[in-house]
């Protein structure tokens, strides 16, 4: 049988990691407009920025010290 693997996620487990999140004070949202980064068709018109934005999420995950949740 193949084994998978399900990763649950969100804000808090970000947070607690040293991850920026999008919606609290100070987040990823307060500097970046979301309808010209995270929509449908977004790298058909405003490509360099929509890459840079995911470059920059991979940067900022690359070296945290990831929490793992209480089992």
């Amino acid at each position: 049988m193949d084994k998978k693997v399900v990763i649950l996620s969100g804000a808090g487990l970000s947070a607690s990691s040293g991850i920026s999140t999008f919606r609290d004070k100070g987040g990823l949202w307060e500097n970046h407009d979301i309808n010209e980064i995270c929509m449908a068709g977004c790298l058909n018109w405003n490509y360099e920025a929509t890459v840079n934005f995911y470059n920059q999420r991979r940067e900022d995950i690359k070296n945290k010290n990831l929490i793992m949740p209480i089992k």
